[in-house]
């Protein structure tokens, strides 16, 4: 299988002012797929947060020639993809990130939660974009990773 995947990194969006991303070109036999995966903290600043923006919209003009898969952490517990519904102020950036994925026909395809934590409401904060609603048939939804096989502790 190796010698059908032929991954090249995409210098364009790698190289762009917002750091916590990295993408590639995957060369089919009649296709090419750009993926990228992002991860916003938390405490992301303004700037960031419109530099995020930016790397979307460059994200969309890069991908013209190709598929787009674009995935990963946002932290944007305000956003409901399944209600197209925002709770939060209209200049909020979890409102302008919402905005500029309709822009740019991005469908969000993760439906249930992904972050569950003590005395917090669950929320999806890690997003799976494309452009075609059916181009991702199936998503296996696990705990992480690190609590399935984290060693129980003791309480002494």
């Amino acid at each position: 299988m190796l010698d059908t995947l032929r991954p090249r990194q995409c210098s364009r969006l790698n190289t762009s002012q917002y750091a916590e991303s990295i993408w590639c070109i995957i060369d089919f036999a009649d296709t090419s797929l750009l993926v990228g995966v992002c991860y916003r903290s938390t405490s992301s600043s303004e700037h960031n947060n419109d530099k995020l923006i930016k790397l979307l919209q460059m994200a969309a003009e890069e991908s013209e020639n190709y598929q787009l898969l674009l995935m990963g952490d946002f932290n944007y517990p305000e956003i409901d993809y399944d209600e197209y519904t925002v709770t939060a102020g209209e200049d909020s950036y979890p409102s302008k990130f919402f905005t500029c994925t309709q822009d740019l026909f991005l469908f969000q395809h993760v439906t249930e939660f992904t972050r569950c934590r003590v005395n917090q409401r669950p929320s999806v904060l890690d997003y799976l974009f494309t452009y075609d609603e059916n181009s991702i048939s199936d998503i296996t939804y696990a705990p992480p990773y690190l609590c399935m096989n984290w060693p129980q502790r003791q309480v002494l």
